[in-house]
């Protein structure tokens, strides 16, 4: 299935995306950027662990972008840490695995509107709901296709905006978590 819509901005692409997924009922969801920068073979590596976790990520082991998106992934990472008390090696990456049944939780536990990056909030929610997110190291390219669209001054103005939206979820995440703490079926 192939699903076109009007440019409304990275998270609002992804949660699309996601919501498509849970439409169609899947029984696991891969979410992997088509900017090339990832080895397909290392989605094994997440499936190898689908029956340990609902919620599982890649982590970009040695990262090939802008020296400015390495240093917000470090000052995300520590962040996450001191406003939710939680560690996620790459919690926005756009490699993971997530079991369909709990992705629509995930999706329902969402903050409105749309956050600019929602695979932050899905991981953040995954890890404090207690399930073990694995990080597992994945081989990640230097883009040779496409542009980054997001750059320089834009690029700061949407980390403040993250990092605005990121701390006032702190208020509402109890709630959430409460919300998916509730027992997964184990996949087969």
């Amino acid at each position: 299935m192939v699903v076109h819509q009007v440019n409304g901005g990275h998270g609002n692409a992804v949660v699309n995306g996601y919501r498509q997924a849970v439409a169609l009922d899947s029984d696991y969801v891969f979410q992997t950027d088509s900017d090339d920068q990832f080895i397909t073979d290392d989605f094994g590596k997440l499936w190898a662990k689908r029956n340990e976790s609902p919620f599982i990520l890649g982590y970009r082991e040695e990262r090939y972008d802008a020296m400015a998106r390495l240093l917000i992934t470090r000052i995300l990472r520590w962040s996450i840490a001191f406003i939710y008390g939680t560690y996620i090696m790459d919690s926005n990456i756009p490699f993971r695995l997530i079991r369909g049944t709990f992705l629509k939780k995930l999706l329902a536990q969402l903050p409105t509107p749309t956050p600019f990056a929602p695979n932050i909030f899905l991981a953040v929610m995954s890890k404090k709901a207690g399930f073990n997110t694995f990080d597992i190291p994945i081989t990640h390219k230097e883009r040779l296709t496409g542009t980054v669209s997001i750059l320089k001054w834009k690029l700061l103005k949407v980390c403040i905006q993250s990092f605005k939206e990121l701390a006032q979820f702190r208020f509402e995440l109890g709630s959430k978590v409460k919300a998916l703490k509730k027992p997964e079926p184990v996949a087969a």
